[in-house]
């Protein structure tokens, strides 16, 4: 079989195999004492619960944040140009080379 066709099947295995050991630790959870500090901790499924409150909470500032911080496109090229690299003065123009320092040599004037 190829590789591609194999694949779907190694997922599905993974998968399931994740969603068992999630089933098999919250059952854990309601098996095991813990030796909690606050009350709260002390509930069945808190930190399961709590993991997926923060995931989600973290998806949704990621949105906000990424509406907040981006540019639109063509923010660094100035006010006149345009949004296309290709229609500016110096698209397709080589950039400039700053001049060496000319040194001088050892016995010149200055030594």
């Amino acid at each position: 079989m190829p590789k591609s066709s194999k694949q779907p099947d190694n997922m599905q295995r993974a998968l399931r195999g994740l969603v068992g050991l999630c089933a098999a630790l919250g059952l854990a959870d309601f098996i095991i004492h813990r030796h909690a500090y606050f009350d709260l901790e002390a509930t069945p499924l808190f930190f399961a619960i709590l993991g997926a409150v923060s995931m989600v909470m973290i998806a949704v500032l990621s949105l906000l944040m990424r509406r907040l911080i981006t540019r639109p496109e063509g923010y660094y090229e100035g006010p006149t140009a345009t949004n296309k690299s290709a229609t500016s003065k110096t698209a397709g123009k080589k950039p400039r080379k700053k001049p060496r320092k000319k040194t001088q040599k050892k016995g010149g004037k200055n030594a």
